[in-house]
């Protein structure tokens, strides 16, 4: 097989591993939305050892702080684009 063929192969191994990780970790809560759980030893480990692309852009939101932030500045993100838009 050629290189790519192997690596392909080993990386789709480390993604469905990755997935069942993930799967175990976060609940479905209503509707189907994840819920991510305050970070702990276990879910730093998963983080350091990858996170499944489809929860990639949620689970980042989320563990950076910047869910918090925005909960705790709802209106900030409008007058922000608000204030941009204005300086164009």
């Amino acid at each position: 097989p050629s290189a790519y063929h192997e690596f392909d192969r080993k990386y789709s191994t480390k993604m469905e591993r990755q997935s069942r990780r993930w799967s175990s970790i976060l609940p479905l809560a209503k509707d189907g939305l994840v819920v991510f759980p305050p970070p702990n030893d276990r879910i730093k480990k998963a983080l350091r050892k990858g996170i499944p692309r489809d929860l990639r852009p949620m689970a980042w939101f989320y563990y950076s702080g910047a869910q918090a932030r925005q909960d705790g500045e709802p209106k900030r993100y409008v007058e922000l684009v608000r204030t941009a838009q204005q300086n164009i």
